[in-house]
């Protein structure tokens, strides 16, 4: 099986659409790769890539921290709500409109309490000390190794994490790639757990 990153264009609107040729996975993978290993040896590179993950993370932890704030006021006022239509009505046509505020009440709910769930995940994530100097030095020197031991699915997902995007222009033959914004803080985390599991 070939594995190949292929314009967004195309994949929405077909291939007439967009008249990038598709680029294999596999080079592309590779081509990242040696790109990370430039941070060995490019001091202001690095320092300014542990800037921006800390800033990044800093501030993806703290838009998390409100909206889970305004969940829970939200959720606690539904609640109130839920409380209040508890008690029947005795004209029917107001007690089939409680009936069915107390259904839309409860199913908003339900959605909140699943956010809610999803937000304490994200928070605990992103709430972890940024990676610092060493830490991102060990992972991007761990990552031909670990990348050697990877399956294609795995080094497919493992990239598709690490990746926000890919700008490739055929006339020029440049390939710009721009790492997602928690990259390489999964990049460690990665090669941390592939450490702990013994690979």
């Amino acid at each position: 099986t070939y594995r190949y990153y292929i314009c967004n264009k195309a994949i929405k609107r077909g291939r007439k659409s967009c008249p990038r040729a598709s680029l294999p996975a596999n080079d592309i993978e590779l081509f990242v790769v040696r790109q990370l290993e430039s941070l060995t040896i490019d001091e202001d590179l690095l320092s300014t890539v542990c800037k921006q993950v800390r800033y990044t993370l800093t501030a993806k932890h703290s838009d998390l921290l409100r909206e889970r704030e305004s969940l829970l006021d939200e959720t606690c006022r539904m609640e109130q709500a839920i409380q209040a239509l508890t008690t029947p009505s005795e004209q029917a046509d107001a007690d089939e409109q409680r009936i069915s505020s107390l259904a839309s009440l409860n199913e908003q709910c339900a959605r909140n309490q699943k956010r809610l769930a999803a937000l304490e995940v994200e928070i605990a994530r992103y709430g972890r000390p940024a990676p610092n100097r060493v830490a991102i030095l060990r992972a991007v020197q761990d990552l031909e190794t670990l990348w050697e031991k990877m399956t294609t699915a795995e080094r497919s997902r493992f990239m598709h994490t690490l990746i926000e995007r890919i700008d490739h222009d055929p006339h020029e033959g440049e390939i710009e790639i721009k790492l997602s914004e928690t990259g390489l803080q999964l990049l460690g985390d990665a090669t941390d757990n592939t450490e702990e599991s013994g690979v």
